[in-house]
């Protein structure tokens, strides 16, 4: 019986335990996308495209399921900007799609600016951005990357 009891007591600890880091894994579904995209960012900052594909699919991924399971507050998200953010999810999953698909350095490039396009749309409707969007007058292309660092590259 003592045994049986130390189990359970066990067992319903560690699900306590691990309880947080699900919970803090599924708090923003923008968050999960901010994640991937920041490594994709710095991938292409290094002239390297290893990697890219599974982020972007990644991106793609975590928007589907936002978009499937959509809570405006899982979004991070004022409520009354639903509609929107529901609008733009399929934009992203696309963007994604094809940045995961790019062959060369130069089109995963390409791709990536027009997936930020929408990453900053959506990254606009945020109650509480952790993010900046950079803007290059040169390539005419908008990105985010996080607060206190600015790479114009």
């Amino acid at each position: 019986m003592t045994r049986k009891l130390l189990v359970l007591t066990l067992a319903t600890g560690l699900a306590l335990a691990a309880a947080p880091v699900a919970l803090a894994q599924e708090t923003s579904g923008y968050k999960a996308m901010a994640e991937h995209y920041e490594a994709i960012r710095q991938a292409l900052l290094n002239d390297n495209t290893q990697g890219i594909a599974a982020h972007a699919e990644s991106i793609s991924q975590a928007a589907e399921t936002l978009r499937e399971d959509f809570d405006f507050a899982t979004a991070s998200i004022p409520v009354d900007r639903s509609a929107d953010c529901l609008a733009i999810l399929p934009e992203i999953q696309n963007g994604a799609a094809l940045l995961a698909a790019a062959g060369t350095l130069h089109e995963a490039r390409d791709m990536f600016g027009e997936l930020s396009k929408t990453m900053v749309k959506y990254r606009q409707m945020l109650t509480k951005p952790e993010s900046v969007v950079a803007y290059c007058s040169m390539a005419e292309e908008v990105w985010i990357q996080p607060k206190g660092e600015l790479v114009s590259d």
